[in-house]
């Protein structure tokens, strides 16, 4: 992710990582939602480096992120979006994530979280999650960020039965 400098005429070269801390090295990516389209790429002269007929995805899936919880990456609205599914029983303050290239990370009183970077400010609106009940019913539920340390946060919830998914 690149972060656009104050005037908005570039990048100026500050980049962004959401880095997953203490997160599975065993994931299995799994592409969801399958597109019509396909996708090809023919990069240098060697046909068996060549990519072709690829199928676009609208999701994709770190599945075993943590233990009981998966990573989806989705397209909403034209903007990337990230969900975490988190199974019954599974500990959601097992996920941290470190954002690299930040100088700070800030939440402010309305659970929006701040990533301050040299060049400008990107911002996550507070976290909406929905627990599902044994019938199947989903209900709001609130889910804060807690700051962890200067670059890193997390996800809390006073409200949730752990024994529910998330």
């Amino acid at each position: 992710l690149q972060i656009p400098d104050a005037e908005g005429t570039g990048f100026g070269g500050t980049y962004l990582r959401l880095r997953f801390e203490g997160a599975s090295a065993g994931v299995t990516l799994i592409p969801e939602r399958p597109g019509r389209a396909l996708h090809s790429w023919f990069l240098g002269n060697d046909p068996t480096q060549w990519c072709t007929g690829l199928r676009e995805h609208g999701a994709l899936r770190w599945h075993g992120l943590y233990a009981g919880i998966d990573r989806v990456l989705h397209e909403d609205g034209g903007l990337v979006k990230y969900d975490l599914e988190v199974a019954a029983g599974a500990d959601l303050s097992q996920v941290r994530i470190r954002c690299e290239g930040a100088e700070r990370i800030e939440i402010d009183p309305q659970g929006f979280l701040a990533i301050v970077g040299a060049r400008g400010c990107f911002s996550q609106a507070p976290a909406v999650s929905f627990q599902r009940s044994i019938d199947g019913t989903l209900s709001p539920i609130e889910v804060r960020y807690p700051r962890i340390d200067e670059r890193t946060f997390g996800f809390t919830s006073d409200a949730r039965d752990p024994q529910a998914a998330l």
